[in-house]
Order: structure tokens, then C-alpha cells, then sequence
């Protein structure tokens, strides 16, 4: 089954970002999401990989997304300015619907991913006055 899925930076429903793997396709990697109640496509990449490392970086303002095959080579895929004022949630996220317009009549049962680790990083994280 195609593994779609990534990681998730939100803080509504008007402003939340995520990295993933396999949405637009086999090896594909995008940053994409809403920002100020627009939907965007931010950036996209290619890593052909059968396993693949992914970091969302959030620092003042700007969010960027990053993948690697190794995990010590990174390339990005995307970066943006992401100022939200209501708080915010990071996590994993996973898709089972297939976009058949990339999997034609493949994978009828659906998707699957499994994530092997997952980091929070205190330094990366909003501070927020008081």
C-alpha cells in the first residue's frame, strides 16, 4: 500500500501546515496547507527512498519543511511565513484516501504508513509572553 501521511503543525482551521509523503504521488514530499484562511501549496520535492526521514522547523515565523533519505542529508521541500495568533499543536498525521487521479484502479483497500519515531524539540517550539 502507498504510505501517505507526515507531520502536522496546526492552530486552526484557517491555519495549520503539514509535510507528508506519498499525497501527490510515489516519492513525492510537499509542504502544504492553510495560512490566513488560504489554501496553499507551499513547496514540493522528489526523494525516491523505501524509508524517509521528515522535520517541520517552526522559528520565528517561518515554517519550513525538510526530508531525508539518511537523516543526515537534508534537502527542502518548502518554506513559508506561518505567524498564527491562537495556539499551536504539532503531530502526526496519516491519510487513507487514495487520490485516484494519481493511483489509478491500485491499492483498492486503501493506504498505510507507520511511523518508526517521532521528536519534539523543546527549542523549536512557540514561546509564547507571560
Amino acid at each position: 500500500r502507498p504510505a501517505i501521511g507526515g507531520i502536522l503543525l496546526w492552530a486552526d482551521g484557517d491555519n495549520h501546515l503539514r509535510v507528508e509523503w506519498g499525497a501527490r504521488g510515489p516519492h513525492e514530499v510537499s509542504l502544504s496547507g492553510r495560512v490566513e484562511g488560504v489554501t496553499t501549496l507551499v513547496g514540493r520535492g522528489r526523494l525516491e527512498a523505501d524509508r524517509l526521514h521528515l522535520r517541520l522547523e517552526w522559528r520565528e515565523g517561518v515554517a519550513r519543511a525538510l526530508c531525508s533519505a539518511d537523516g543526515r542529508a537534508w534537502k527542502s521541500a518548502g518554506e513559508t511565513a506561518f505567524e498564527p495568533t491562537a495556539p499551536v499543536r504539532v503531530g502526526l498525521h496519516a491519510i487513507g484516501q487514495i487520490d485516484r487521479t494519481i493511483h489509478r484502479g491500485e491499492f483498492q483497500h486503501g493506504t498505510a504508513i507507520r511511523f518508526e519515531s517521532f521528536t519534539l524539540r523543546a527549542d523549536a517550539l512557540l514561546r509564547l509572553p507571560g
